[in-house]
């Protein structure tokens, strides 16, 4: 005759588990052997304390995160320019970058926006021209 296995039905996922008969190794008492090594001697704080003093005291040699290594800082070359031809704008924008790269022409009011724009396409100095006007930034720039 065959027996029927009787079906739970598990109220959280609805999914239906059967039901099974404890088998005989569980109710076997497990035996734990001791191992005959030595316990390690207690230091006493002393001890403990100078073994920390060492670590914090010693110095390691500091890594490098790479950020800063391998580029290298190139300078932002300008070049003074008497044609006043080449600055539309008058004297509010005394700074003209030509970016060969892309065949466009920028004006800039400061050298610093200049600086900031090579830098932040990291141009090299044959992908531009900067020059500036004379006649109104003056000795000032190199």
């Amino acid at each position: 005759m065959l027996k029927k296995k009787t079906m739970a039905v598990s109220q959280s996922r609805g999914t239906k588990t059967t039901r099974s008969k404890a088998s005989s190794t569980t109710s076997q008492k497990k035996t734990s052997t001791k191992s005959s090594s030595p316990t390690p001697k207690r230091s006493s704080p002393q001890q403990k304390l100078e073994e920390n003093l060492k670590t914090l005291t010693s110095t390691s040699p500091r890594k490098k995160t790479g950020k800063t290594s391998g580029k290298k800082k190139t300078d932002i070359i300008s070049v003074r320019s008497f044609d006043k031809k080449l600055f539309p704008h008058g004297d509010t924008f005394p700074y003209r970058l030509q970016d060969k790269r892309d065949d466009k022409l920028c004006w800039f009011t400061c050298l610093e926006h200049a600086e900031k724009y090579v830098t932040r396409y990291n141009m090299l100095p044959k992908e531009y021209r900067l020059s500036y006007n004379f006649h109104v930034v003056g000795t000032k720039e190199t």
